[in-house]
């Protein structure tokens, strides 16, 4: 994405910003999982807690910025809303699992824990597929017309 980018700025003189929060989003991704996790497989429940809220706090950044400037679509802003919600509430599902593990965590887990973690990861992946749609799509639209904001014109 980020290379798409560069690529429009450098060969049609300007770039969709669409397309650049894209990019700068999942560079936030891949970021906060560093940070938090270092790229490691196994990831105990504190790790697991600070990348959701890591993750969610770039996500409500990144939502900010784009509700603030009025000029990116619509699309992209409920989606980086919905990613807010759902980073929040599965940092907020291991805390509670993870808290009460004695009492009824554990056996919580075991029953639902693979689904919820699974829905997450699905939810996450889906919506960045999505972003990423978006992004080349607005890439692809502003090299055929010369709308700054990356919209096709009617």
């Amino acid at each position: 994405m980020l290379a798409t980018c560069i690529y429009q700025r450098v060969i049609v003189g300007h770039y969709s910003k669409t397309c650049l929060v894209v990019a700068i989003w999942l560079l936030l991704e891949v970021l906060s999982d560093f940070i938090s996790t270092s790229f490691s497989f196994s990831v105990n429940a504190v790790e697991a807690v600070r990348y959701y809220f890591i993750f969610s706090v770039a996500s409500l950044s990144m939502m900010v910025t784009t509700h603030l400037n009025g000029s990116y679509p619509r699309s992209i802003r409920i989606m980086f809303t919905a990613i807010t919600y759902i980073g929040v509430s599965m940092a907020f599902y291991r805390w509670g699992v993870q808290s009460r593990w004695e009492v009824w965590g554990e056996s919580f887990y075991s029953s639902y824990g693979l689904l919820i973690d699974s829905l997450f990861v699905w939810s996450i992946a889906g919506l960045d597929a999505l972003m990423i749609i978006l992004g080349v799509y607005s890439a692809v639209s502003i090299g055929f017309n010369n709308n700054a904001d990356g919209g096709l014109r009617g």
